[in-house]
Order: structure tokens, then sequence, then C-alpha cells
């Protein structure tokens, strides 16, 4: 849940730590990927927390679940550097691909998602016969609505 990440964040701000992990852990309850990051990073680093490198490993890899790219990105780094388990080169480079490929898929979804409101905003403004031309071949009071 965004909220208690909001809430987390704000927190460790204020240096308010062990508020923060409590709302790190309800956003990961509810399902949030960042949080888990966030709270794996701690455990990682022991910052403000006692550090515990399986803690953090469980963290990133329910954070790979949740969302993919974040959370098999720190997981080839700790496997990289043998944080909590012997460095594991091939093991590393699989969730490097799959973090690569996690944040392709996701910044293609995020192109279409833009080119559809794109579309929807010019259909509302009556210029969605006009997707395919530029700017310079529109009248002056077509560019305008745009």
């Amino acid at each position: 849940m965004k909220e208690y990440r909001l809430l987390a964040n704000a927190s460790f701000l204020k240096g308010e730590y062990a508020e923060a992990v409590r709302f790190y852990e309800a956003a990961l309850r509810g399902g949030d990927a960042y949080a888990a990051d966030n709270l794996a990073y701690m455990y990682l680093t022991g910052l403000h927390v006692a550090q515990d490198y399986e803690k953090a490993r469980t963290l990133y890899v329910a954070a790979s679940y949740l969302d993919g790219g974040v959370g098999y990105f720190n997981l080839a780094l700790m496997e990289l550097r043998g944080l909590g388990t012997p460095a594991d080169f091939v093991r590393a480079r699989e969730h490097m691909e799959r973090a690569a490929e996690q944040y392709r898929i996701t910044m293609e979804e995020r192109r279409e998602e833009r080119r559809r409101r794109a579309i929807d905003a010019l259909t509302q403004v009556g210029l969605g016969d006009q997707i395919h031309k530029k700017p310079n071949q529109m009248s002056g009071g077509q560019m305008q609505r745009v």
C-alpha cells in the first residue's frame, strides 16, 4: 500500500526508524515492492536495524515477485558481492537479465499508456483523426487545441 510506504519514508526522514520499519512492513503486507526493497536495504546495510543478510535476501526475493526489476537487480548485487551467500556470478547474471527484461517490459507498457492517453486527449478535442500529423501540418486553431 503506497500510503504506508509514504508514511514509512516520512518517518525515516524524521529519524523515526522503528516507525519507518513498522510502516514498511505494513506496506509490504499490502504488496508494495518498493517497501520490500527499502526494508531489505535497511537490513542489508544495518541501517538503523540489526544487519541481517538472510532477511534482506528474503525481502529482495519478495520484491522480485511483486515487481520484478527492483528485487532481481538487488538480488544480483548481493550475489555478485557474496553478501550472505557465496559469490555466484552465474546466478547474479540471471537475476540481472531478469531485471533488465522487467525494465524493458515496464518501459514498453509506459510508452503504450502514454500513447493511449495522447490519443484520448486528441479525441476529446476533436483531433483524433490528426494523430499521424506533425504539428507544422496542422492549422493554427488545431495547434492551439493540442
